[in-house]
């Protein structure tokens, strides 16, 4: 066997002789898609529907204080983190890690995770999923959701295991 073995890219997903002349474009400016009562906002900046399912790319923008879902795991997305402003704390795999501005933390299958805003100032961060399975829709139905059960049923449906 030769190592390292060759590299192999996965089969084209493009197959059109000449090549596509658009892309998906967000202005900075644009307001976010999901505005939650604390005051923390979720732009979707790529969704599954606008990568063919191959990842969704989030900004939050949380207030001091501010906190996320309980911790949770997924059985088929990963979950990655990358802080832009202010802190963190990230609790991955029972473990809690500062996350300052420049850290990026990436989750696996399986690996139980949240975050909380560190500190007395706003923070920013931008949340990769991988694949993309419809975590837009996933938010929408947790922010319309009106009880415990509707909860359940979106966390469920969403691949948003509790820990």
């Amino acid at each position: 066997m030769t190592y390292p073995p060759p590299l192999t890219y996965p089969p084209p997903r493009y197959r059109d002789r000449d090549p596509q002349h658009s892309a998906t474009y967000r202005e900075a400016s644009a307001p976010p898609e999901l505005v939650y009562p604390n005051g923390t906002t979720i732009s979707y900046l790529s969704t599954g529907a606008s990568t063919g399912g191959l990842f969704g790319m989030y900004r939050w923008e949380c207030g001091p204080e501010s906190t996320g879902p309980a911790a949770h795991y997924h059985r088929s997305i990963a979950e990655s983190f990358y802080v832009l402003e202010g802190e963190l704390l990230l609790t991955v795999g029972g473990r809690e890690l500062p996350a300052g501005p420049g850290t990026w933390a990436q989750v696996p299958e399986g690996v139980p995770h949240t975050f909380a805003v560190a500190g007395d100032a706003p923070a920013r961060f931008l949340d990769l999923h991988t694949p993309s399975r419809g975590f837009g829709e996933f938010t929408r139905r947790l922010h319309a959701a009106r009880s415990d059960d509707e909860l359940a049923e979106a966390r469920a449906a969403f691949d948003q295991r509790p820990a």
